[in-house]
């Protein structure tokens, strides 16, 4: 059985950059938890780790650190193609021709001057992953970043207000079922993710006040598919609030590759818990502290010792039994865990 290399770092390849296998290794195990096909790791991982994930999986934890392995995470067959369908702007142009939203695709210093008005906005390059990239700026601090923008403008970059963003969601395409699912996102206050929140009752339905945004989900998977790309993505979306109104927005990136989303349905299959998270805290824990807290009862500990991230599970009845079964799991993580790096 040929191994998986979980490639993360996908995004980053398309910008030209090298592997980084850090990055990798902060994400890699995930893939042992899900599929049997072996890891082909990026990081050393000691037999009590992989001992712990195949008793709580059900799965063996095969990994292997020679030979070649399939990508896992996001296909590189054809570069052109996956760097225009992770594009910011060509995915704001996209719903411009559908959606009214507020925002601008910019391309030269101008544009971005005559973009920004009064008041917080947030500028995003084109091309940024997992919340990279993003700039608050208003009016008066614009010049002082021009030398830095001017880089990023080759790519291109999306300049929209900042919204008072209330909920993150996203809509995932499952190819192998033919239609999207739906879940919930916790975006920290830098805009990179924190959780996946999956609900029995809503994961197949869209939440009231999006319109016709499944309409459009799938004529953008149509298009999608006209251009060659089969595999799963998703749709990052948000409702803000404006004028006392909640207003949604329907498309904020397109992610075509597996994602967050897709790795918290796969643990969620086995047994379909009303509500379920899989969700990260900057922490890293070692020695006795990663020990302790693979003992704790209210979430499943699932990275290894030492990983920058502790990411966990955990299922519940319901959102506020899940909210309280974190909250537990969180102040009890023993000892003093050293912050990781984002």
């Amino acid at each position: 059985m040929k191994p998986v290399i979980v490639n993360v770092d996908f995004e980053e390849m398309l910008q030209g950059k090298p592997a980084r296998l850090a990055l990798r290794a902060s994400v890699e195990f995930l893939a042992l938890w899900v599929q049997d096909q072996p890891l082909l790791a990026s990081r050393p991982y000691s037999d009590e780790y992989l001992r712990y994930v195949q008793i709580h999986s059900g799965k063996p934890a095969n990994i292997t650190t020679k030979g070649e392995g399939d990508f896992w995470w996001g296909e590189t067959a054809d570069v052109e193609q996956m760097r225009r369908l992770s594009s910011k702007t060509e995915f704001l142009k996209w719903w411009q021709a559908r959606w009214p939203l507020e925002a601008c695709a910019c391309s030269s210093w101008n544009e971005v001057e005559a973009a920004i008005g009064e008041g917080q906005w947030l500028i995003k390059k084109s091309d940024g992953m997992s919340g990279r990239g993003h700039l608050r700026v208003n009016r008066t601090e614009l010049s002082a970043l021009k030398s830095r923008l001017e880089n990023d403008l080759g790519a291109g970059v999306v300049v929209e207000p900042l919204f008072e963003r209330i909920r993150d969601l996203s809509a995932l395409w499952l190819p192998e079922e033919k239609r999207f699912i739906y879940y919930r996102n916790l975006i920290d206050e830098r805009f990179q993710w924190r959780g996946a929140i999956l609900e029995k009752d809503t994961h197949s339905s869209l939440l009231a006040g999006s319109g016709e945004w499944e309409k459009h989900l799938l004529q953008l998977q149509q298009d999608v598919a006209e251009q060659g790309y089969g595999g799963p993505f998703s749709v990052d979306a948000f409702f803000y609030k404006k004028d006392g109104r909640e207003i949604f927005h329907p498309g904020s990136e397109m992610n075509p590759r597996k994602t967050m989303g897709w790795v918290t349905r796969q643990l969620w299959q086995k047994r379909k818990s009303p509500v379920a998270t899989l969700a990260l805290v900057p922490f890293v824990l070692k020695g006795q502290s990663w020990q302790q807290a693979t003992q704790l009862t209210d979430a499943l500990l699932l990275s290894p010792e030492s990983c920058p991230f502790v990411w966990y599970w955990i299922e519940a009845e319901s959102l506020a039994e899940l909210e309280e079964k974190r909250a537990r799991f969180l102040r009890a993580i023993p000892g003093a865990p050293v912050r990781g790096k984002a």
